[in-house]
């Protein structure tokens, strides 16, 4: 793939064509500026070339990219402006310096997904070395098992026996460490050791290595959760490289690499870019990220699952980069470790009242301050479901409890604790749904609502929320727990939107919330209007009530969501379109579903003037 292919790829992305184009047109000037500052402009009267690139030039490149070579100069343009390069900070990215609407607004889109991977990115740093500090990138893989690359493991360690031992280093031998935070201006370290060299693969296969940390000599393991890899990959899906750009002397444009990094390297970055091509002949990944030599043993990032695609290993300027995918990763994985790389979990076997029986459910002390249950008004109490193991009518699983409304036979409420340090990236295998058997099935919906039809199987507790634990089967068993037909409600898919399922972690990544814990319920609007379908009446709008103690004022603060696709409040002049979220106060998520959550006088949203509903079109609406 040369640097046409690399414009083609600006072609085919509507909006971001778009965006430049607008901005060439806007201002002309802009070409010449990018093309002096890319350090791409040269004598090309050899080629019949003019040094002037105009707006038309570009715009006809763009729209009708030749066949055969183009003008580097155009080209570059493109490029320059298309691929940017974002320092993180505290675990999370800087959207201050993009120059590109475009970006900002799908990162912002995905802003929590990428704060999900961005911890369990490291620096790999060496003592004892005779002429480096540190070397490359890896990332969590598995509990305690880094990836990077064999070029990057194979400077400290090497093969000795049927094993790995590191490097002598007279008088001492190497010792290796990953660096989690490393980024620009940051205050203290985060660093682990490198216990054991697992596995460097020889020269014939893909360039991976595996390295096994001791977390207990070094930073907690909480937060750094592995990254799981991506079941599948797609030519043209949004990526981005996470990792360790270092200056590079060999590169032929070093102005436009200093352009680009702002001169500032060595620190944690993250680069969007895409997946240009599922494999070349060696069975590799390429992609149009910009990366430089730190980079090695970076992940590519799905932007849109928080999943690995890949493991970045190598670049060719102004050419293509170079990435072994995630199976290949796995499949060397689970020849080390059987089980490993986050492989999809054999479906459940048959479950029974003995296997519930340690289910401790909610905990509403988990914050600190005391969130209880909702109390139940209007009637409610006497709609609760019965339970065979509990007189409360609670069903209580791994992080979360659910009452069940007897004659809608959908979940009331739902109630989970969230524990942000400590999630986990359990992927999601095959769904595997089921009755539970605490509760007579005549109370619960099963497949038959959900079979030959358009409706989804809708967690209310995300599998996600609950898959956090001590060590990964921990995390996973709770995400398991989340299959139940009682955490389940037919939703249309609109409802799958990225603001929506990404609140909890929005407001987990928040610099003020204590201990990055909340305690969530959700459920359904029951009315009476509710459309019946196969004898179920669906529910049309959801809502949300997250507690969550305010790392400023030491206090509760509880916020109340409702995804809507109709105008519940009649006294509002608002236009609700299909499934639009809105933020709201919790005395109207009261109003609407007879709970009575005991949390009005912590609602930030009753302190300010001015509407009473707040829609939410990006994370940063939220008020907190």
């Amino acid at each position: 793939m040369g640097r046409l292919d690399a414009l083609r790829e600006i072609a085919n992305d509507p909006a971001l064509r778009d965006e430049i184009l607008s901005r060439i047109s806007d201002d002309s000037d802009l070409v010449e500026r990018a093309v002096e500052l890319a350090g791409t402009v040269r004598a090309t009267a050899a080629r019949g070339v003019e040094a002037r690139v105009t707006p038309d030039r570009v715009r006809a490149v763009i729209d009708d990219p030749p066949e055969a070579s183009t003008d580097p100069v155009t080209e570059a343009i493109v490029l320059m402006l298309g691929r940017p390069v974002l320092l993180v900070r505290d675990d999370d990215i800087d959207l201050d310096t993009l120059e590109t609407d475009t970006w900002r607004q799908r990162l912002t889109a995905v802003r929590a997904t990428v704060r999900g991977a961005i911890p369990a990115v490291g620096r790999i740093e060496l003592r004892n070395h005779p002429r480096l500090d540190w070397l490359g990138t890896g990332w969590v893989v598995d509990d305690d098992v880094i990836v990077t690359n064999r070029h990057v493991a194979e400077v400290f360690a090497r093969r000795e026996g049927a094993g790995f031992v590191f490097r002598d280093a007279p008088p001492a031998v190497m010792v290796a460490r990953v660096d989690f935070h490393e980024e620009r201006d940051a205050a203290e370290p985060a660093e682990v050791r490198i216990a054991e060299v697992l596995h460097i693969e020889d020269d014939r296969g893909p360039d991976i290595a595996f390295l096994r940390v001791d977390w207990a000599d070094g930073v907690a393991p909480a937060g750094r959760r592995p990254i799981a890899l991506a079941p599948a990959l797609q030519d043209g899906q949004d990526i981005a490289v996470i990792g360790y750009p270092a200056k590079d002397s060999r590169t032929q444009i070093p102005a436009d690499m200093d352009r680009i990094f702002g001169d500032i390297y060595n620190v944690k970055r993250l680069a969007p870019g895409r997946l240009t091509r599922r494999s070349d002949e060696r069975g590799l990944v390429n992609h149009d990220c910009t990366t430089l030599g730190g980079n090695s043993g970076s992940v590519v990032l799905d932007l849109d699952s928080g999943e690995a695609v890949a493991l970045h290993f190598a670049g060719r300027e102004r050419d293509r980069n170079f990435a072994v995918p995630a199976a290949l990763i796995r499949a060397r994985l689970q020849r080390l470790r059987p089980g490993g790389g986050r492989v999809t979990p054999e479906p459940r076997a048959g479950i029974d009242l003995t296997d519930l029986a340690d289910r401790s459910g909610y905990d509403p002390d988990f914050l600190g301050p005391t969130v209880a249950h909702p109390a139940l008004q209007c009637g409610l109490a006497d709609a609760v479901a019965p339970v065979a193991t509990a007189d409360d009518g609670i069903l209580r699983y791994l992080h979360y409890s659910v009452r069940i409304h007897r004659f809608r036979r959908l979940a009331m409420y739902v109630a989970v604790n969230i524990d942000g340090r400590a999630l986990r990236g359990v992927p999601r295998g095959k769904d595997d749904w089921r009755l539970d058997p605490r509760m007579d099935p005549q109370f619960q919906v099963g497949n038959e609502l959900y079979r030959h039809n358009n409706l989804d199987r809708g967690h209310l507790v995300r599998r996600l929320d609950s898959a956090w634990g001590d060590t990964f089967e921990d995390a996973r068993a709770a995400a398991d727990d989340t299959f139940f037909y009682t955490n389940c409600a037919p939703q249309h898919q609109l409802h799958n939107q990225r603001l929506w399922l990404g609140l909890e972690d929005h407001i987990l990544g928040n610099a003020r919330v204590h201990d990055l814990k909340a305690s969530v319920f959700s459920g359904p609007i029951f009315r009476d209007s509710d459309r019946v379908y196969r004898d179920i009446r669906l529910p049309e709008d959801f809502w949300k009530v997250v507690a969550i103690v305010n790392e400023e004022t030491s206090g509760l603060s509880a916020t109340g969501y409702v995804v809507s696709q109709r105008d519940f409040m009649h006294d509002l002049e608002f236009v609700f379109g299909p499934y639009e979220s809105y933020q709201v106060p919790v005395s109207t998520i009261e109003e609407l579903t007879g709970l009575d959550f005991g949390l009005n006088g912590f609602d930030p949203l009753g302190a300010i003037e001015g509407p009473a509903v707040r829609p939410l079109r990006t994370p940063d609406d939220i008020v907190l």
